[in-house]
């Protein structure tokens, strides 16, 4: 079984309706477990029009939300020129920790 933290760009998609990004996640679920972080929920209720919000919920409330830690460390990373792999290398700093593939 494989578990999946999912990004908020995949998941603006699906309720967008792209055909690919639809089967992409139900097939994912059929895998494993779906993961968000609580700051992708928090973007993706922020960004939905006033018709999604059924779908918005459904989807959401569907995935395992994961409180993601703010340090100075995490902060730090954001420097400009920063290259994306030495975030994801050391580990995201996460509660609870979990291993799973970002998609």
């Amino acid at each position: 079984m494989d578990d999946h933290l999912l990004d908020s760009g995949i998941l603006v998609r699906h309720l967008r309706n792209y055909p690919a990004y639809v089967a992409l996640t139900n097939r994912l679920a059929e895998l494993g477990q779906l993961y968000i972080a609580t700051f992708t929920r928090f973007e993706i209720m922020r960004g939905m029009r006033q018709h999604e919000n059924e779908g918005t919920y459904r989807l959401v409330d569907s995935m395992v939300n994961l409180p993601m830690k703010v340090s100075p460390w995490l902060e730090s990373w954001y420097a400009p020129g920063k290259p994306v792999g030495s975030f994801w290398e050391k580990g995201m700093p996460s509660s609870p920790r979990q291993r799973f593939a970002l998609i």
